[in-house]
């Protein structure tokens, strides 16, 4: 698949010194840092490439397979991370995780599964963050059964900007982009996030 293709060009161009594009053309950076993990797309479920039929993690699921296959093939060390869905769509983890929905010859299972969850900054006491908290309970459960090997994390947790800031112009505004990242993404991930 291109890609996996293309995604195996950048390993090889941070891990192995250079690489050969599709031209031929080799291009050096002489970088030789140690990738041990890669975790395929971020959120694709929320760009509208990925909003093909018959669903985005349909789609999803086919590049997975192409991308992992690819470098699985050039780059042996590497383990993946699949999904780093935005949100906890537990239909999207079954589907995921029946092999049935996978090519046959890509690596599986994979060592990670990650999704996003973020409130809104008018919920001061995270009531939208229970329903995506009970999913998450559901999805580990799930991936547990299927995968026993595959570990979940949720490797984000937050709340878009703050009461007084307009999200769209303070992400759009460099130097202010911190507001994204605030103290109250914090209270939740200690106030809400189970521990066990």
């Amino acid at each position: 698949m291109a890609a996996g293709e293309y995604f195996s060009r950048i390993v090889s161009y941070f891990t192995k010194g250079s690489f050969t594009d599709e031209y031929g053309v080799t291009h050096g950076g002489g970088h030789h840092f140690n990738f041990t993990l890669w975790e395929v797309l971020n959120e694709p479920n929320y760009y509208a490439h990925y909003q093909q039929p018959p669903s985005p993690i349909a789609t999803y699921t086919k590049i997975y397979d192409g991308v992992t296959s690819v470098l699985h093939r050039d780059h042996p060390q590497l383990t993946f991370a699949a999904m780093c869905w935005g949100g906890t769509q537990v239909s999207d983890f079954q589907y995921f995780f029946d092999r049935s929905n996978h090519n046959s010859t890509a690596p599986w299972p994979p060592a990670f599964v990650t999704f996003h969850i973020y409130s809104s900054p008018s919920d001061m006491f995270g009531e939208s963050l229970v329903g995506p908290l009970l999913n998450t309970a559901e999805i580990v459960s799930l991936v547990r059964a299927q995968s026993p090997t595959t570990r979940v994390f949720m490797d984000e947790l937050g709340i878009f900007g703050c009461p007084d800031v307009n999200y769209t112009d303070t992400l759009d505004a460099g130097s202010q982009r911190v507001a994204f990242w605030n103290s109250r993404a914090a209270w939740f991930a200690v106030m809400c996030v189970p521990t066990h």
